[in-house]
């Protein structure tokens, strides 16, 4: 096989294998400090600096890459939390010079449990947990990017969008594998659906978060609801009653109207 029908890779082998044949060849003929023995120590030092700069590459070098990515789309940009709303809401500074307007952000592909009464929903179990993590992990003054899909608006005027944190952290994504949210999918907006997905299997599987009370999206374990937590919680916040709960055979259409009263 001549170098013209040989794959690209393993060119590239053969050529990687050839350059370190002859570099140690070299060290074996050549006294380096007029020493075999620290041209092996300086041939060390070599080695260990090229295996901590291929360390910092994994472990950092993909969100500095995302980052430098965020900044070249022409469907991200910069902004600045300003107000927290929800577990997967926030306000943003609006950019624009001289407005100290703010912009209300609903995090996509995801939900978390409700943390205030609206006309919509009731507070629900865990919701003040979701939130106080949000306003602990994004603080007010917390330089984020945001990521737009097919339908970057909602009908309660807020942006839909993916939230990255000054250090290319994918906070959307945070959210759901350390059990703050539950994956939701709301068509057109499915990029990221089966990721979410693949981080609810693996949150659910280790009862992280929420899931230590929460069996499904909205669906309380019944351990929970026969806790004494889960009677404070429904006197603290004046619910008669448990929280309505999806069912298996309706889980389609619960979602649905769920999504009309909340997200989008």
């Amino acid at each position: 096989m001549n170098e013209d029908e040989m794959p690209l890779t393993e060119q590239i082998h053969r050529f990687v294998e050839t350059q370190w044949l002859l570099f140690m060849e070299w060290l074996n003929t050549s006294q380096l400090f007029g020493s075999s023995v620290l041209t092996y120590i300086v041939l060390g030092i070599v080695v260990i600096l090229l295996l901590v700069g291929v360390f910092f590459f994994f472990k950092f070098g993909g969100r500095l890459f995302k980052l430098y990515a965020l900044t070249l789309t022409p469907k991200a940009r910069r902004a600045t939390v300003m107000t927290h709303v929800d577990g997967d809401t926030v306000r943003v500074s609006s950019g624009r010079i001289g407005d100290k307007g703010t912009t209300p952000i609903r995090l996509i592909g995801i939900d978390t449990p409700e943390s205030r009464r609206s006309m919509y929903m009731n507070v629900a179990p865990f919701g003040k947990r979701s939130a106080a993590y949000t306003k602990k992990r994004l603080p007010k003054g917390s330089k984020v990017f945001l990521v737009y899909d097919k339908e970057k608006q909602d009908k309660f005027n807020r942006e839909l969008a993916y939230l990255y944190t000054s250090t290319g952290e994918f906070y959307n994504a945070t959210l759901v594998k350390q059990g703050y949210a539950w994956a939701d999918r709301h068509p057109p907006n499915l990029k990221y659906a089966e990721y979410f997905d693949s981080l609810q299997v693996e949150a659910k599987k280790r009862r992280r978060g929420l899931w230590t009370i929460y069996t499904a999206p909205d669906e309380l374990s019944a351990a929970y609801e026969k806790s004494g937590n889960y009677k404070t919680f429904l006197r603290e916040h004046g619910l008669s009653k448990p929280v309505k709960k999806k069912t298996s055979t309706k889980k389609t259409t619960t979602t649905s109207s769920r999504s009309k009263a909340k997200t989008a």
